[in-house]
C-alpha cells in the first residue's frame, strides 16, 4: 500500500501535494517526495509515500522518471509479471528492481493503454509526459487500488484517499440524490 496525490491547477499546487503526503503517511512510511512543475499557465505536482515491498534501495523511490526523463509516474499497487514484462519487451538498463520503474519503462515504450494491457495485478498510475505536457492515468480493471479525485473550475486533484481531498478543499461532501435512492438489489 502506497499513497499518491497529483493536482493540476492554475494556482501553485505545493501546499495540497505537502497536504496529502501528511494525511497518507500511513499509506507509505518508507518513504516520502514529492515533484511540483509549471507549464504554461498551470502548475503541476505529485507526490508520493512508498511502503517499499521490492527492491527496499532509494533507487525505488517516487515520483519516478523513465531512463529518458520524458516520463514521470506516481504508482500505488503491484503489477504481478513485471519480470515477464520486462523480458518480453526487452527492458534493460533498469536502475531498480522495482515493478514501478519497469511499468513506466513500458509505458513509454507502447504507450499506457497498452502497457495498462500488459499488466496483471492491482494499481493507480499517474504518469506526466514531459514532452507533450500530458497525464496518463491508469486503474487496474477492478478498481482495487483506490483513486480519488476532485474537479472544480481550472483545477483537479487526485489522491488515494477521499478524506485527503475532503481535507484540503472547501468542498462539504453530499450524498448522490440517484445512488442514496436507488432500490437495494436483494429485493
Amino acid at each position: 500500500m502506497c499513497g499518491i496525490a497529483f493536482a493540476i491547477s492554475k494556482f501553485p499546487v505545493k501546499g495540497f501535494i505537502e497536504e496529502a503526503g501528511s494525511i497518507q503517511v500511513h499509506r507509505g512510511p518508507d518513504n516520502q517526495n514529492f515533484s511540483l512543475y509549471q507549464f504554461g499557465e498551470f502548475y503541476v505536482g505529485m507526490g508520493h509515500q512508498r511502503l517499499s515491498i521490492l527492491d527496499l534501495s532509494e533507487k525505488g523511490s517516487q515520483p519516478m522518471r523513465s531512463r529518458s526523463g520524458r516520463y514521470e509516474m506516481v504508482f500505488n499497487g503491484e503489477i504481478y509479471n513485471y519480470r515477464e514484462i520486462q523480458k518480453k519487451y526487452n527492458i534493460q538498463g533498469l536502475r531498480s528492481g522495482t515493478d514501478s520503474e519497469v511499468a513506466i519503462e513500458l509505458i513509454e515504450k507502447i504507450g499506457i493503454a497498452r502497457a495498462s494491457q500488459e499488466f496483471n495485478g492491482m494499481w493507480s498510475i499517474i504518469a506526466l509526459d514531459h514532452c507533450n505536457g500530458e497525464i496518463l492515468i491508469s486503474r487496474d480493471r477492478f478498481g482495487k487500488k483506490p483513486l480519488y479525485y476532485m474537479q472544480r473550475d481550472e483545477e483537479i486533484f487526485f489522491s488515494s484517499e477521499a478524506r485527503t481531498l475532503l481535507a484540503v478543499s472547501d468542498v462539504k461532501p453530499e450524498p448522490d440524490p440517484v445512488v442514496a435512492t436507488r432500490e437495494p438489489l436483494n429485493k
